[in-house]
This record gives structure tokens, sequence and C-alpha cells, in this order.
């Protein structure tokens, strides 16, 4: 386990109350402070099952990626994209920026 996911797994919980984040919201932060990168593509898998991914199922991801974005920038949290940077290919982390 990274040092980066003992950090944020101590802080995900805090995250999740004090920005009043969305259950798909809470999904995708608990993913993220687990592991260290996580594509659009792992991020779908986890917040939806197959029953009820929605056809627009990326589109989707990533309009929920954006507004959490702009969520955690207000206290110092990063939601970094790495890796292909476009399409479906794309990683993103948690980072604290205050650190």
């Amino acid at each position: 386990v990274s040092k980066l996911s003992k950090n944020l797994r101590s802080e995900a919980l805090h995250l999740i109350d004090f920005f009043r984040l969305t259950d798909i919201e809470s999904t995708i932060v608990k993913t993220l402070q687990k592991r260290e990168y996580v594509t659009l593509e792992g991020l779908i898998c986890v917040v939806y099952s197959l029953d009820n991914e929605p056809e627009n199922s990326y589109g989707c991801m990533r309009v929920f990626v954006c507004r959490l974005k702009k969520k955690l920038a207000a206290q110092g949290y990063k939601l970094e994209s790495t890796g292909g940077g476009r399409g479906n290919k794309a990683k993103y982390r948690l980072v604290n920026e205050m650190e």
C-alpha cells in the first residue's frame, strides 16, 4: 500500500462528509483512495453494474469526474488526469495538493 493510499484512506470519509458527495461521487472517491490510478473504464465498472449501465456511461462518468474536480479543488484536492489523457484511456488519481 502506497503512502498516498494510506494518507487518503484516513481523509476519504472526511471528504465524503464535508462535501456532501452523492453516492456515485462517494464511490469514485473511495475507489481513487484505494488505488494509485484508475481508468475511466475502471470507474464505470465500479459505479455501474452491467445491468444498469447507461448507454452513454463514458459521458456520464466524465460529468461526474468534472463535478467532483470542482468540489474537491476548493479544499486543496485535485483529480489528476494522466496516461492517455484523452478518451477512455485517461487515468485518474486523487492528489492532496496541501502535502
